[in-house]
This record gives structure tokens, sequence and C-alpha cells, in this order.
């Protein structure tokens, strides 16, 4: 029995070691097998869907059918291509590529394969199409924003500049006021109407206080009325009228525009602005163009007063 067991070593352990030396050390080591001029037949199958979708991409730029037709021919029969193609867009709608599942069956309805897989389920595209909807909607509502602040902006914007230059021909205006009755002051003071100068110096120095030129020409106008001149301005000289009112304009037609003028310029220095006001009318009707910018000028004071 001993003899018979020795017997079976002698043949196991040189078959082992003839299968180390041979297979793992010449085979993998020394001598590999190395392969040449393989089809594309012979190749895995990943790599078969991997060419059938390089022929897909192909076809989608250059829309040559013959050529994807001699390109796949290599793979095998119809049928056999007809698989990969199938399995190449199952692979593809499965890690979410539908470009790449897409062209491959754009590729295979040019030529005519017959795909097994089936079409897109509806639902996908539905809740794509949704989805694109709801995009597109929430972009139509962001660019109605975007327009109605521009436009809102644009209103304020310009409702601004309208009110600032309002403001500023009314503040042009006021000074524009102040120095014409500053010019008819001193020429009443040449004239020697030195309390109608001191009316308008006095409406002046309520519109513009530190008006210098203004409380000169008010001491002067105070000096030629007999009345001390106060170094600094006051808040308003109240100029007393006469106890006996001056004469109401003669009812008809005005004789001399020049002594009509002068008695209502007496008028509107001593403040009788409901006597001024229909005499400036009156006057402005019957002579349109005598004084008229110092009529206008004393027409615009009684209004205000």
């Amino acid at each position: 029995m001993g003899d018979r067991n020795r017997t079976y070593l002698w043949w196991i352990v040189p078959l082992v070691f003839g299968i180390i030396i041979g297979w793992f050390i010449l085979g993998w080591l020394i001598a590999p097998v190395s392969w040449n001029n393989a089809s594309l037949q012979d190749l895995d199958p990943a790599l078969k869907e991997g060419y059938v979708v390089t022929a897909a991409e192909a076809y989608a730029q250059t829309q040559d059918g013959a050529k994807v037709v001699e390109r796949l021919q290599a793979l095998g029969s119809q049928a056999d291509v007809a698989q990969l193609a199938s399995d190449a867009v199952a692979s593809a709608e499965a890690s979410g590529d539908l470009v790449t599942a897409d062209r491959v069956r754009a590729m295979a309805a040019a030529i005519g394969l017959p795909l097994t897989v089936p079409d897109t389920p509806a639902p996908a595209e539905t809740d794509q199409g949704q989805e694109s909807g709801s995009s597109g909607l929430l972009t139509a509502l962001g660019l109605l924003l975007i327009i109605f602040s521009v436009l809102i902006g644009w209103f304020l914007l310009v409702a601004f500049l309208g009110w600032q230059s309002g403001q500023q021909a009314l503040q042009d205006k006021q000074f524009e006021q102040i120095d014409r009755q500053i010019t008819l002051a001193e020429n009443d003071i040449a004239e020697g109407n030195y309390r109608l100068a001191l009316t308008r110096l006095e409406w002046v120095l309520e519109r513009d206080a530190n008006s210098e030129q203004a409380q000169t020409l008010r001491n002067e106008a105070l000096a030629g009325l007999g009345a001390t001149p106060e170094p600094t301005p006051v808040t308003a000289v109240t100029v007393t009228p006469a106890s006996t009112r001056l004469p109401t304009a003669t009812p008809g037609a005005i004789g001399s525009p020049s002594d009509e003028l002068l008695r209502i310029q007496r008028l509107v220095a001593t403040k009788y602005w409901e006597e001024a006001l229909p005499a400036l009318a009156a006057f402005q009707r019957q002579f349109p163009s005598f004084e008229r910018e110092e009529t206008d000028q004393m027409l615009y004071d009684a209004y205000l007063n």
C-alpha cells in the first residue's frame, strides 16, 4: 500500500512543477501570448458597444450612411450589429446620456437596423417637458420683473429730474425778481421816491435777509426819509400809511399815463392793494406798452400781497 502511494507522488510532483514552470513562468513572464491582426468581432462586448457609439457620433457629424454601414459590417451580421446598437442605447439611457442614445437611434433608423430596446417612456418626456415649461415660465417672469424694475427706476429718475428742474427754475425766477426789485429801488432812490424804494427793499429782505446791497439801499432810503439807518436788518419795517387815503382813479379814460403811473406807485408803496390791483389792470388795458415791465412787476407784487 505504501509503495503504491509513492508511485502516485512520482507522477503528481512532476506535473505540478511542469504546470508552474510552463504556465506561469513561460506563459506569463518569459514568452506571453500576443494577439496580432484581431478583428472587431474578437473585441469585448463593451468595446463593441463603444465602437457602435463612435460610429453613431461620426454619422451625426457627416450624415454619411454608406460610410457607417461599411464601418459596422466588421462587427458581424446585421442581427449582431442591431443587438450591439440596442445594448448601446440601453446603456446610454441607463446612465442618463440621452444625447448618445438619440444619436444611436438616428443612425439605426438611417441604415435600417431594427432595435430591440423600447423608446423612452412617455412619462419621462412629460416630466422633462413640464420641467422645461416651468423653467421657461420662471425665465419669462424674471424678464418681466427686470423690465418692470427698469421702468419704475426710469419713472422715478424722470420725476426727480423734473422736480429738481422746477425747483431750480423757481429759485432762478425768485433771484431774477430780487435783482429787478433792487434795480428799481436804486432808480426810485435816484428819483427821490424813498418810500417806494423802501417797500421794494423790504420785499427783497424778506426773501434774502443776507443781501448786503439791499441792506445798503435800505439805509439810504431811510436816510432820505429822515429816519435813522439801522446797521443790521430787522424782520420788517412797517410803513404807516397816511391818515388821508390816496385818491382813487377817476372813472373813464386815463388822461396822462405818467401821472396815473405815479399814483399807482404811491398806492403800491402804501400797500393799498385793493385800489392798486384794479388801477393796474385798467392802466395796462389802456396803455399796454407803457412801462409794461414795471407795471407787470407791480401787478405781481399786488397779487402776492
